[in-house]
């Protein structure tokens, strides 16, 4: 054994500050050995003695860390004065600062807590307030592999080093493809693992394998995790245990599979499901479809009540995360088996059972594969970490780390990820963190305008309290009120990051500020999920995901279990219902407003059942046992019947309540209309004059004076109208069919079936939560991660959804992505104070597809907070995020553009805590409109803003900025790797996969996006298949004969294709007698032109010159041709477009793309500035470097031209009059 090895395992054995120095002695050459005692604070030294520094370090590169140790007074428990441990050691770093330390508080028992701290940034006043500790919880007792391995396998050498061997991301990493490739083995044809599913026939029909098998580990991870809090006992999961109590057991069996029917099943479905004075065996053929009772005794060594006993020390947790799949009529009312819990052994023609499942052994127990040597090689903690206190283990947010990355392999019939089909990307628990606590904050902001910001942040930001709560009892009462009637929806909640985000800093806020009623944490944390927070997905398997992490966040603050009490469960609380709490449903579609009136509350009848069925979900929330949860759910069905059964009878008579409502609303407008009698006259001369297209004042004032009363009277009318026309339609309503299959589809939406996603979302329907109208939606807060699909994957995958999503939503514009949808719909479901706070890209702020959502939020006055991350990826796709709040009526937009390199998600973090208002630019929201919104960082703005006081943009300089040939088929048209000989044109066909020779008049040059280069000479040995002939200006299509005789091999090649070219987007031309040509021939003239020509996407500016209009190009490359009356030659625009300046425009106005590249789109070309005095000199000087620039390029030599470069762009900075900052900022962000 190493020495360091023997070192560290007499650390574990013999915790001491002997054994500690002795430690890092043999870990650290420079550890210098130091025995100094630090006095506590009095309130402190009950529980704790005074610390002693041990020893410190001083590393090559100068950091220098210092080593404590300090002894409990009291038992240490992995959750036990955690709070305390941090303040001791952030006193003494405050008055011993250095860069990093090691803290080790230990107990009389030998276990300890091994600590990492390390500070990041700011003044020496305030480090201490930025320090993170890491940590390792060590019990003497266990194994403490994941300690031992890592802290003896670190170099010690810096603390980057040592920062490594504390990282949770790197384990969890680690831990997910160990994970991965025993998910792909166990679903592999080699185990042969078998679920289940429609057992009406003799044939096996395996399918839903995936997410079964995610299912799985998401229940034995659940069960992994309450064994660390001794809920289960570890003897179930022991091979020598195990062996004494089944039949012929063999654990790296591939054709047995007694562990999983046996053990796992009878865990799941009759114990952990069922309470424990009800357990007991099926015992006849009535109880077969009773799924919570044991079977296979026939598979034990032991008998019946020993078979109970091996059971019960395990508690009924309930929840319905154990709830078995497997539904009868008789039972249920449906029938389908998921989960294979049976005792009927027939099996399918091809020999697999059935009814019941079939796992292997050795899924669960091969030494190299299996998951429980896997498990057992990690430490867990049921307490999902802080941003700033990190223990060293696996916790409950790696289900949800997981859950997403599983969804790789979860869609084998497109061979595409579920997550990609979903749009959905699991977020990092630093960017939670973050936008959980500005929401919240803006939330307490609004409602105390009276508190200082400062102050309100401190509750989320300061160990302890401010002095403005702490001296204000009545405050804290009020805040805790506040915070505790919060409604807060993820619309898209996956696995559940961010409402568990939400949980965890609330009852965070809501411990220091200590007015909270409940008469314990659990409690609190049950008001809160049942009050305050809801979830929706798409996927049931993620709600599901959703619900176990809110379960484990509950069985974090049980008590200790207690086994001699098995009729109080063990003093273990039963887990509440989450069905109603977090569902799964298409968040997009709701019911349409004309059928939803059907179910207004204001029928007293349908409001009474409505309130009956709230009651019964409530009462479901709290039920905890089978047979109490299967009477509410049959209360709920029959309630759901009786309201569709009454609404489809008086849906074809008038609502007599609904009328009575109309006719009040009349009366009020007639009431309203009398307060506009008379005339009114204003003059508005001096607001038209200011809109005035020409800036012309109007010279006679009484042309714009206007009887505002008029007006006034006019728009009341107009509303009186309105309704009328509604109680005419209400009086003649009819049933219609499309709303009894819509109440149909509503009243069978079953909030307890784990498999089913709703296609509808309806807030009341679903959370019995009622909006009112003069707040608006019913959420204080809609925070999330929206799905990122471009409509292009939705409108192939489900056209009918693509179709309502352009109807129904303003922001469905252009080629939108959902994610615009989303936020459309989170602004409609906040009420007129709430947030609406995502993460999703910003590209919506200047694309062409985000006019739709810039209207809508600029209608609202809604945009609030914007944080670009720029090229950062905070997610390992090619995607470009920002966080972005939005609140009603906010009077300004703060944006912040990271102005950083960041390395990782951490670094992140710092930057987002380092953020303050004075750092944003201030963008009034009255400025936003559908328009492209130009936003950029505070110092960068100026300069945009100085740019755009030039009195001309590019688009008074070009006539045309023209997209390349659409052909729609460019494998056919195009041809590659040409050669060229006596008038013929020899390339390859992508199409044919052959070589074709074809007449060189039947063809054009063809540029390609990566044929275009900075000032270069344009070459290309690409054509395109030109079937136009070009006479006076017109591009005029030959007709078949005048390509048969002229171009005959042409000809020949474009018959070869016919059937291709004629199945053109979906058979368009199936008839068409000019089959041959380009269904969209654009620009067909313009190529032949002087022009310059630029790639689409770039990075930097890459331009060049096509003098003779030589060269057509492809859909990737655009082509410039200025104006006649523009005296600037084209080298002069060639030097403006490739200069440093135009490029900082673009990446300060654009939006980036992967590997930092930027479009070049038209619509991001032509606002670009142009100065108003451009002179004579400037031009020439401009125009020449130019010259010589491509001179040298053409020449093909290895003459550098930066410094004609750099010429040309100090002629921009003048003609633009920057200062030296102002350069300096230009060139620093111009970099490539």
């Amino acid at each position: 054994m190493p020495i360091t090895m023997n070192a560290l395992q007499n650390l574990i054995n013999n915790i001491s500050p002997s054994s500690i120095s002795n430690f890092f002695k043999s870990k650290i050459s420079s550890f210098k050995p130091i025995k100094e005692e630090f006095e506590l604070k009095s309130e402190w030294r009950g529980t704790f003695l005074n610390p002693v520094k041990v020893g410190e370090v001083t590393f090559s590169d100068s950091d220098e860390l210092l080593i404590f140790c300090c002894k409990s007074n009291q038992s240490l428990t992995e959750r036990s004065s955690k709070k305390i441990q941090f303040e001791i050691a952030k006193s003494l770093l405050k008055e011993d600062f250095k860069d990093g330390a090691i803290f080790v508080f230990y107990d009389d028992a030998g276990n300890f807590r091994f600590s990492f701290l390390r500070k990041h940034h700011g003044s020496l006043d305030n480090k201490y307030s930025t320090w993170k500790r890491y940590t390792y919880f060590v019990e003497p007792l266990k194994q403490n592999k994941t300690f031992k391995i890592r802290i003896d396998t670190c170099q010690f050498s810096d603390l980057d080093k040592i920062q490594d061997a504390f990282s949770v991301e790197k384990l969890t990493k680690q831990f997910y493809d160990e994970l991965f490739k025993w998910y792909q083995w166990t679903l592999s044809e080699e185990v042969g693992v078998t679920f289940p599913n429609n057992t009406d026939i003799a044939e096996d029909d395996r399918v839903q394998l995936e997410e079964q098998i995610i299912r799985l580990i998401t229940r034995i991870l659940f069960v992994w995790f309450i064994k660390q809090k001794d809920l289960v006992p570890s003897q179930l999961f022991d091979i020598d245990e195990i062996d004494k109590v089944l039949e012929n057991f063999d654990p790296k069996s591939v054709n047995e599979g007694n562990y999983y029917n046996a053990i796992l099943q009878n865990l799941f479905f009759a114990t952990l499901n069922k309470s424990i004075e009800e357990r007991g065996f099926a015992k006849i053929v009535s109880d077969r479809d009773i799924k919570t009772l044991y079977r296979y005794s026939e598979m034990f060594s032991i008998s019946e009540t020993e078979i109970l006993n091996l059971f019960k020390a395990v508690p009924f947790l309930n929840g319905g995360l154990f709830e078995c799949l497997d539904k009868t009529l008789k039972q249920n009312g449906v029938k389908y088996a998921l989960d294979g819990f049976s005792r009927n052994a027939t099996k399918s023609t091809n020999g697999n059972f059935k009814h019941r499942a079939f796992i292997p052994n050795c899924v669960f127990f091969d030494e190299q594969k299996g998951i429980i040597p896997l498990l057992e090689r990690y430490n867990f903690t049921v307490e999902e970490n802080a941003p700033n206190e990190i223990q060293v283990a696996l916790d409950p947010e790696l289900l949800g780390n997981v859950f997403e990355n599983l969804l790789g392999a979860f869609n084998p019939e497109t061979k595409e990820t579920a997550r990609k089909q979903s749009g959905s990307f699991y977020t990092p628990r630093e960017i939670v963190s973050y936008m959980v606590d500005e929401s919240l904050i803006y939330y307490l902001i609004d409602a105390f305008p009276n508190v200082l910001e400062k102050d309100i942040r401190s509750l989320f930001t300061e160990d302890s309290i401010a002095s403005e709560f702490a001296s204000n009892k009545v405050l804290c009462a009020n805040i805790t009120h506040k915070l505790k009637e919060i409604k807060i929806l993820d619309p898209a909640c996956g696995s559940g990051a961010f409402p568990m985000g939400i949980l965890n800093r609330m009852v965070y806020v809501l411990e220091k500020l200590g007015c909270y009623n409940e008469t314990s944490i659990y409690d609190l944390k049950l008001h809160l999920i049942e009050e305050c927070i809801y979830g929706i997905d798409i996927q049931s398997i993620a709600v599901q995901i959703s619900k176990l992490r809110f379960f484990i966040s509950l069985v974090v603050e049980q008590q200790e279990i207690d086994l001699t009490k098995p009729e109080e469960n063990y003093k273990v609380i039963t887990l509440p219902n989450l069905e109603t709490k977090f569902v799964s449903a298409n968040t997009l579609i709701g019911l349409k407003a004309s059928n939803k009136n059907m179910l207004d509350l204001n029928d007293k009848v349908l409001e009474e059942m409505k309130t009956k069925l709230w009651e019964v979900r409530r009462q479901h929330f709290y039920a905890k046992s089978a047979n109490q949860k299967k009477t509410l759910r049959i209360e709920d069905e029959n309630l759901r019947d009786e309201i569709k059964t009454y609404v489809s009878a008086n849906a074809s008579k008038p609502n007599i309540t609904y009328l009575q409502k109309l006719e009040n609303e009349i009366i009020q407008l007639k009431n309203k209309r009398e307060d506009f009698i008379g005339e009114l006259w204003v003059d508005e001369t001096e607001i038209h004059s200011q809109v005035s297209m020409f800036d012309i004042q109007a010279k006679n004032p009484s042309m714009f004076r206007v009887d505002k009363n008029l007006e006034e009277r006019a728009k009341v009318d107009a509303h009186i109208k309105v309704i009328y026309a509604e109680i005419a339609k209400e009086n003649n309503k009819t049933l219609n069919v499309g709303f009894e299959k819509e109440i149909e589809t509503i009243a069978n939406w079953n909030p307890y079936d784990q498999n089913a996603s709703s296609p509808f979302f309806d807030v009341e329907w679903m959370f019995g939560l009622k909006s009112e109208a003069e707040k608006q939606g019913c959420f204080d807060l809609v925070i999330g991660n929206p799905p990122y699909l471009r409509i292009q994957g939705i409108r192939e995958a489900n056209p009918e959804f693509a179709n309502f999503l352009t109807k129904e939503f303003v922001s469905a514009s252009g080629s939108f992505d959902l994610y615009t949808v989303f936020l459309e719909k989170a602004l409609s479901l906040v009420n007129k104070h709430g947030i609406a706070n995502y993460i999703m890209p910003t590209k919506w702020t200047n694309a062409s597809f985000g006019a739709g959502l810039r209207q809508v939020v600029s209608n609202k006055k809604s945009a609030c907070k914007i944080i670009n991350f720029g090229s950062y990826q905070v997610f390992n796709a090619s995607t470009y995020t920002g966080l972005q709040w939005f609140k009603q009526g906010s009077d300004s937009l703060l944006y912040f553009g990271l102005d950083r390199d960041l390395k990782s998600n951490e670094d992140l973090s710092l930057y987002l805590s380092s953020l303050t208002d004075k750092d944003a630019t201030l963008i009034p929201n009255h400025k936003l409109n559908k328009d492209i919104w130009t936003l950029t960082d505070k110092a960068k703005s100026k300069i945009i803003e100085k740019l755009n006081l030039q009195p001309k943009r590019i688009s008074d300089i070009f006539e045309k900025i023209f997209q390349g040939l659409a052909t729609s088929k460019d494998d056919v048209y195009f041809l590659y790797d040409c050669t060229f000989d006596n008038n013929l044109v020899n390339g390859f066909s992508k199409q044919l996969d052959r070589i074709i020779s074809i007449e060189m008049d039947f063809t054009k040059p063809l540029l390609k996006g990566d044929g275009v280069h900075r000032y270069e000479d344009i070459k290309t040995n690409k054509v395109v298949v030109f079937p136009y002939k070009l006479t006076n200006g017109n591009a005029d299509l030959y007709t078949e004969n005048e390509i048969k005789s002229r171009f005959p091999l042409g000809y020949s090649y474009l018959k070869e294709c016919e059937d291709v070219l004629r199945d053109r987007e979906k058979g368009r031309l199936k008839t068409d007698s000019f089959w041959y040509r380009y269904i969209y021939p654009k620009n067909l003239t313009l190529f032949c032109k002087e022009k310059l020509v630029a790639p689409e996407i770039s990075l930097g500016g890459n331009f060049s010159y096509d003098e003779k209009g030589e060269f057509y190009s492809t859909t990737k490359v655009y082509g410039y041709i200025k104006k006649e009356n523009i005296k600037e030659s084209y080298f002069f625009w060639l030097g403006l477009f490739n200069s440093n300046l135009f490029w900082y425009f673009i990446k300060q106005t654009g939006y980036v793309l992967r590997g930092g590249y930027y479009t070049f789109k038209t619509n991001y070309i032509l606002p670009f500035p142009v100065s108003g005095d451009i002179s004579v000199e400037t031009h020439l000087a401009i125009e020449n470097l130019v010259k010589e620039i491509l001179m040298k390029k053409n020449r093909q030599s290895e003459e550098s031209t930066n410094i004609q470069e750099k010429e040309i762009d100090n002629y921009i900075y003048e003609l633009y009059q920057l200062t030296t900052q102002e350069i300096s900022i230009v060139e620093d962000n111009a970099l490539l």
